[in-house]
């Protein structure tokens, strides 16, 4: 059944908001109501597709909270998520008419509210951040989500089923360009994600917290407040980070490890430097002693 309604629906969309634009001309009693009819119809065809959209999506609304279903689309929950995904999905990669809702902040909050948003949309996001699942969004007033950003709400498993769960971005959080964020993420007020980061499910960031670019941070992590993750750093599983503490620029801090103080951060990435380096000194001299055996052999 929803194999057959998710065609439909995009017929619906696109035929209604096309019939919403085309009756007016071609039934215009006159050549002025018939120009008149030709200047408005892009308006008729957007807004059309906007309500079809929008008014379909609540077929599917209620299967969209937090979760693991299995990937089938007779699966009770995953069948209707597939519903709403495709009215969403039929605006968003419509990027033009998506473009124009998120440039006009009355249509961009009818938009969001007929897809099951229910928070504050004085925030800044782009027609190329990859959002779905809008009953599962929270954005705080000033957030700013930067664009080829993505959110994901959803994650499909190897095991065949899809982990869902909310997203909460706080007042004036920042989603740098190209970051990535895994479901049940949640920033604070005044978190920064710097650009190309990847941040793992269900970790949590604290006021203030700083996640410089290209750093990776696994699943279950715990930054707290007004801590600087450096560039290129990797935070293993369930790593914990109290208040206040820079981890230096390329540290390598284990699964599970809690980091109490500035003294234990840095000792960490001194000894993560210091082993890298005696690891080069070893290549090179393995390297040095071949080169020496095969001149004198």
């Amino acid at each position: 059944m929803i194999s057959f309604l998710i065609p439909f629906f995009y017929f619906l969309i696109y035929g209604s908001a096309t019939l919403a634009a085309a009756i007016p001309i071609v039934y215009s009693s006159s050549k002025e109501i018939q120009l008149l009819s030709i200047i408005i119809a892009p308006v008729s065809f957007s807004i059309t597709f906007i309500l079809v959209a929008g008014l379909l999506s609540q077929i599917g609304k209620k299967a969209i909270f937090p979760g693991s279903f299995e990937r089938s689309l007779k699966d009770k929950i995953y069948g209707p998520r597939r519903l709403y995904g495709a009215c969403w999905t039929a605006l968003f990669y419509f990027s033009p008419l998506y473009f124009v809702c998120l440039s006009l902040p009355p249509l961009k909050k009818l938009v969001f509210r007929l897809f099951g948003y229910t928070g504050p949309v004085d925030f800044t996001i782009y027609p190329d951040t990859w959002v779905r699942d809008l009953p599962c969004l929270l954005f705080e007033e000033g957030a700013y989500i930067a664009n080829k950003s993505t959110l994901g709400t959803n994650m499909c498993l190897t095991d065949g089923n899809i982990l869902v769960d909310r997203i909460k971005i706080g007042k004036k959080a920042m989603v740098g360009h190209i970051a990535m964020i895994g479901p049940g993420v949640k920033l604070r007020d005044n978190v920064e994600i710097g650009l190309g980061c990847t941040i793992g499910i269900r970790s949590t960031y604290k006021k203030g917290s700083k996640v410089q670019p290209c750093a990776v941070i696994n699943h279950g992590a715990v930054i707290g407040e007004n801590c600087i993750i450096g560039t290129n750093s990797y935070l293993g599983l369930k790593v914990q980070i109290l208040d206040n503490i820079h981890v230096p620029a390329g540290s390598n801090i284990p699964a599970g490890t809690t980091i109490e103080s500035q003294e234990q951060a840095d000792s960490l990435h001194a000894k993560e430097t210091e082993s890298l380096i005696n690891h080069k000194i070893n290549v090179l001299n393995m390297l040095t002693a071949k080169a020496e055996a095969a001149r004198t052999g």
